[in-house]
């Protein structure tokens, strides 16, 4: 049987509290995925939308850029989303973003295609909406991406706007 995203994510969490590291509330990004993560699947090849692809490897900037680019143009129903991933052939989930489109319910994910180094889109993501200040601000403050990742790196401001705003489960459509 194959684990999923909670599972991996839960085994990861069981273990950290036998080995005495604080566990309980949201302190973690792990603990924000379990808590109030939004699970998708089924998500089409980004080649199949008429969207075009990232680069691959770069997903934090792909989604930071397309949604940017998409709130531009008007279309302000996509919302930046990070968390935690896994596709065929990945031993366990990985840190990534995809880009969620909660008017419509459709969800791209602009770096695993199936024309790209690895093949495929992933099987199972699950993960919270980031406000896009905060993506913003990691991006233009210190030159990185990848918010969940980096949470370490916000001002406490930040992390307290990230993890409230994500908790409230921002209608997100179950794919």
């Amino acid at each position: 049987m194959a684990w999923g995203v909670r599972d991996h994510l839960a085994a990861e969490k069981s273990m950290f509290s036998r080995a005495g590291v604080k566990t309980g509330t949201v302190e973690s990004p792990n603990d924000l995925l379990l808590r109030a993560g939004t699970r998708f699947v089924n998500v089409p090849d980004v080649s199949e939308t008429g969207i075009e692809h990232g680069v691959p490897g770069y997903c934090f900037s792909n989604v930071l850029n397309f949604v940017s680019e998409m709130h531009e143009r008007g279309e302000t129903g996509w919302r930046y989303y990070e968390g935690k991933a896994t596709k065929s052939g990945l031993p366990w989930p990985l840190s990534h973003a995809w880009a969620v489109n909660v008017d419509t319910g459709d969800v791209v994910d602009l770096t695993w295609y199936e024309d790209c180094e690895n093949g495929g889109v992933g099987d199972e993501y699950l993960g919270v909406e980031v406000p896009m200040s905060v993506v913003e601000w990691l991006a233009d403050k210190r030159d990185i991406c990848g918010v969940l990742e980096n949470w370490w790196m916000l001002p406490k401001t930040l992390v307290k706007r990230l993890f409230s705003h994500a908790t409230r489960k921002v209608d997100a459509p179950k794919v």
